[in-house]
């Protein structure tokens, strides 16, 4: 994680991603592994442009277990993804299953905005 962020906070997006995504796909236990996707996908989705790789990287995060207090984040991030991957049937179903878990999150509005026409 510590090498991700030297490389995000000097300006290398691409040499960042590369531990993160060893900490997601090597050590299948690795307690640091759900951070590791998440903020991977946030690096997809906000720098590297790569919104289908974001979404599936914040599915695995809750798939590896994110902390609760990330879990809101990372499935409105999720629709987000998908949306603007042009994935608007999955993101329908991500959206659905975001109000499921979060009837009244605070991110509604984010998630509602990727899912209308």
């Amino acid at each position: 994680m510590k090498r991700s962020d030297i490389a995000r906070f000097s300006g290398h997006p691409n040499e960042a991603a590369v531990p993160l995504r060893r900490l997601v796909e090597e050590p299948p236990n690795d307690p640091r592994a759900a951070l590791a996707a998440y903020t991977l996908g946030r690096l997809e989705l906000d720098v590297l442009g790569a919104p289908h790789a974001a979404a599936e990287s914040f599915a695995r995060s809750e798939a590896l277990g994110l902390p609760e207090a990330l879990r809101e984040a990372a499935a409105a991030s999720r629709v987000e993804a998908l949306g603007r991957a042009g994935r608007r049937d999955d993101a329908r179903v991500a959206a659905e299953h975001y109000e499921a878990r979060h009837p009244d999150g605070a991110r509604r509005t984010q998630v509602e905005r990727w899912i209308t026409p």
